[in-house]
């Protein structure tokens, strides 16, 4: 298992279930650009314990480091979200279906 980072989450009592619905699709998502989800774990709040992103968030590396976002560097962030968009659209889409009772 990589290093991971747990992220507490506040989440109101009627959002509570379809966070940890979206937690579970998330759980099973694996993609090299999407930060694994490893779990979730309740206490007086629910947290997150994800993969660790040494260098933070790319918005966070972005505002912090603005001398290293060249347009070629973009360009290859804007690729590897790009890539990472199908298959975690197909997962929330599917999750959604299965959570509705419409998938077969």
């Amino acid at each position: 298992m990589r290093e991971s980072r747990t992220r507490s989450v506040l989440v109101q009592p009627c959002q509570r279930l379809d966070f940890l619905k979206e937690a579970s699709i998330m759980m099973r998502l694996s993609h090299e650009n999407i930060i694994t989800i490893y779990g979730v774990c309740e206490n007086k709040r629910l947290m997150m314990i994800l993969e660790l992103a040494e260098l933070g968030s790319l918005l966070d590396f972005m505002l912090d480091y603005p001398e290293r976002c060249q347009i070629p560097e973009l360009y290859n962030w804007a690729m590897q979200v790009c890539l990472a968009l199908p298959p975690s659209h197909l997962f929330v889409y599917r999750g959604r279906l299965e959570s509705s009772g419409r998938s077969r």
